[in-house]
């Protein structure tokens, strides 16, 4: 794969968390932190000495959303990508306009690691927060 891809993944809902990390975990990826809410993503991100690579951020999440979470963690200057997922289908317009790749819920492994990979060759989000 080359270059170790580091990632976090955020999503309120353990099971899918986990089902993520040992997917990805077997695809060679390196997950750096998982979180429920988006204010843990951003405490993991200011604990690492190296930022993620790509947070996969579910939009429904306490605390803080998928979206304000993102909002919050551009503002960082940190060159980090996002997939942003949802159930709500809806969501999928508001990521659009904020230049943020979108699926939506239930996903597919294989989707996934589709997404980060095509994610991986991209240039970083244009996000306009």
């Amino acid at each position: 794969m080359g270059k170790l891809v580091k990632i976090i993944i955020a999503d309120d809902d353990k099971n899918v968390r986990y089902l993520y990390k040992t997917y990805l975990d077997s695809m060679g990826y390196k997950i750096i932190g998982l979180a429920e809410n988006g204010l843990q993503v951003i405490d993991i991100i200011k604990e690492n000495a190296v930022p993620p690579d790509i947070i996969l951020m579910d939009y429904r999440m306490p605390i803080l959303n998928g979206i304000d979470s993102i909002n919050e963690i551009v503002k960082m200057n940190l060159n980090i990508k996002f997939i942003l997922f949802s159930a709500d289908a809806r969501i999928s317009q508001k990521a659009m306009r904020l230049g943020i790749p979108f699926i939506e819920k239930p996903i597919s492994l294989e989707k996934l690691n589709s997404l980060i990979q095509g994610a991986v060759k991209k240039p970083l989000n244009n996000i306009t927060i």
